[in-house]
């Protein structure tokens, strides 16, 4: 029935624990892929705005832009302005809340990506380990 080579009439016996080993190793891999093409599709977001909206702010480079962008709060704690959206005309406004949404998607993307590799790394620790 089993052959010395690990197989058994031509099936290969595969532990489950290497199973699990090698995805928890290929979702580790994934987290900077994960990481960088969330963090490109929030720049390209944001420096899109930057550019239709920055003229309206004298003088405002593209790193004061994207920390005002993020959050009314970081605008306030970083920079000491009330929000930007404040002082735009609502299609724009409309352009600057959907410009949010969209970065807060790519850091929730990043921030549940790294749980699902690092989840996966302790159940193949788990089975990694016999129990």
């Amino acid at each position: 029935m089993g052959n010395p080579d690990g197989t058994v009439d031509g099936l290969m016996i595969v532990k489950q624990g290497d199973v699990w080993t090698e995805i928890s190793r290929a979702s580790f891999i994934t987290i900077p892929i994960v990481g960088i093409l969330s963090a490109l599709l929030c720049m390209r977001t944001a420096y899109s705005t930057y550019k239709l909206v920055g003229s309206r702010f004298d003088g405002a480079n593209f790193p004061w832009f994207y920390t005002a962008l993020q959050s009314p709060w970081y605008a306030k704690q970083f920079w000491g302005q009330d929000d930007i959206a404040l002082a735009l005309p609502d299609d724009l406004k409309t352009m600057v809340t959907r410009a949010r949404n969209r970065i807060k998607y790519g850091i929730a993307t990043i921030i549940l990506w790294t749980i699902f590799a690092l989840s996966v790394g302790v159940i193949a620790a788990h089975f990694q380990s016999g129990r």
